[in-house]
């Protein structure tokens, strides 16, 4: 029996994954795609469970190992035995339940036709095959922006309040998660920032460019969301770094806008390995658009 491995992506960005697939991976063929899942086949070494929860796959929310299909009545058996996240094809959402750092089996049933599921097997570990969580939308939120720091702390577990430079913060969406979580924060950007983040005492704002920055302070982390080139973006940040030895964790988001950024992604990774970081992290979120998440600790 053919091996086949399954995805669950932002709809919109499956071609962003199916281009690192192409890339990084081309053992995997394409089998089958729908906006936020898709499946491909293995046409290489078969690969062992162990190997297949310890790939990195940065454009998917989830990966696992496909089962089997199976139909409504042996769905309705199964789910009562085992974790399980269950979604129709014409609905298929990046929008999962739950979280945490626990290494356990989720068993996934996609329901493919009228009465036929697909039912795969993924691990839920902190950085790769996880959940990822959808906040309610009717929370107040400066921007979708919040969400991102909300779901991205959460997955790596900081907790501790923190002193943080922020750069890009305008309007505030992550400076509002990060002040509610008790940091104190600074921001760096020239455009106006949400009076909701401005009337709170542990903000302050140097409305200056990133290039004319040089406040150089005891921070102990750097976060970023800025709409620019991730070259550019690196480059700010590790200049600042390389001044500030007290930061020793960034959480920077990088812009993939087009398919060609996707093959300069290990050349990212190898400059923040080069810098020293002894962690480093690519992964996707709900809430991100083309684009994906950087986190790096020294």
């Amino acid at each position: 029996m053919s091996q086949f491995l399954y995805f669950f992506t932002i709809p919109g960005n499956q071609d962003l994954l199916k281009e690192e697939i192409r890339l990084f991976h081309p053992q995997l063929s394409l089998a089958f795609s729908r906006p936020g899942f898709c499946t491909f086949k293995n046409i290489g070494k078969e690969l062992s469970w162990e190997k297949i929860t310890k790939l990195e796959f940065i454009y998917a929310l989830n990966w696992g190992i496909f089962i089997k299909k199976a139909t409504l009545k042996e769905v309705l058996r199964m789910r009562n035995t085992v974790a399980h996240h269950i979604s129709a094809l014409n609905d298929i959402s990046p929008v999962l339940e739950s979280g945490g750092a626990e290494s356990y089996p989720i068993t996934d049933f996609v329901q493919t036709g009228e009465k036929e599921y697909f039912v795969g097997k993924r691990v839920c570990d902190q950085y790769q095959s996880t959940f990822r969580r959808r906040y309610h939308l009717e929370k107040k939120v400066i921007s979708r922006a919040y969400f991102k720091a909300a779901d991205g702390f959460s997955l790596l577990n900081i907790n501790s309040p923190k002193y943080i430079i922020e750069l890009g913060c305008s309007p505030g969406g992550i400076t509002q998660y990060l002040l509610e979580n008790g940091n104190k924060v600074v921001g760096v950007d020239p455009g106006e920032m949400d009076p909701h983040v401005m009337n709170d005492a542990k903000f302050s704002q140097l409305k200056v460019k990133i290039q004319e920055f040089n406040h150089y302070d005891s921070f102990e982390m750097l976060v970023s969301d800025m709409n620019l080139h991730p070259e550019m973006v690196l480059k700010y940040v590790l200049k600042l770094c390389s001044k500030m030895s007290s930061i020793k964790e960034i959480f920077i988001t990088l812009k993939t806008n087009k398919l060609a950024e996707v093959k300069k992604i290990p050349q990212h990774r190898q400059l923040l390995l080069n810098f020293g970081f002894k962690e480093v992290h690519f992964f996707q979120l709900p809430y991100h658009g083309r684009e994906f998440q950087a986190y790096a600790k020294l």
